[in-house]
Order: C-alpha cells, then sequence, then structure tokens
C-alpha cells in the first residue's frame, strides 16, 4: 500500500491538493479498504470477541488513534513546509 499511497500523493500534489484533504483522502480510503477486507474474511467477528472479553482494550485503541493523529499532522507539516526535523529542533 505505502508504494501505491506514495505515487498516487506525488500526482495528486501536482494538483495543489492540500497536505490535510491528502491525509484525510488517504485515511477513508484505508478505514473502507480495512472494514470491507475485515467484514469479507470474518475477522470483524474475532475483532468484535476480543473486545467483548477485553472492553478496556477500547481505552488502548483510542489512545493510540489520537497519538497517530497527531504523529501525522505532525508530518503533514513537516513534510508540506519542506522542513527537516533537526530544522524543528532549533
Amino acid at each position: 500500500m505505502d508504494g501505491l499511497s506514495a505515487a498516487l500523493q506525488e500526482k495528486l500534489r501536482d494538483k495543489s491538493i492540500g497536505p490535510f484533504h491528502m491525509m484525510y483522502a488517504v485515511n477513508i480510503f484505508s478505514a473502507i479498504y480495512l472494514a470491507v477486507t475485515a467484514i469479507v474474511t470474518g475477522e470483524i467477528v474475532q475483532v468484535a470477541l476480543f473486545i467483548q472479553r477485553h472492553p478496556t482494550v477500547l481505552v488502548n485503541i483510542a489512545a493510540f488513534s489520537i497519538s497517530s493523529a497527531v504523529g501525522q499532522v505532525g508530518v503533514a507539516i513537516v513534510v508540506s513546509h519542506e522542513v527537516s526535523m533537526a530544522g524543528l529542533m532549533r
């Protein structure tokens, strides 16, 4: 997926789509793709059963999701401004 999304992002960047719109579109596509795959393969049942047995995992999932989103925003800002991480640390 990374190879496909990187090539697609480069083509979309030429059409002046903002980094946050691009990130949103890629994440929506990924969520739909993974949801359909989980349903088709039947893994969604195993996920539901696991969450039912261990409901506190939802807190961990939420924390991971929030930290991932914050990280993605940081990366999008760095990439859109073409600034190195070393330059940000100064």
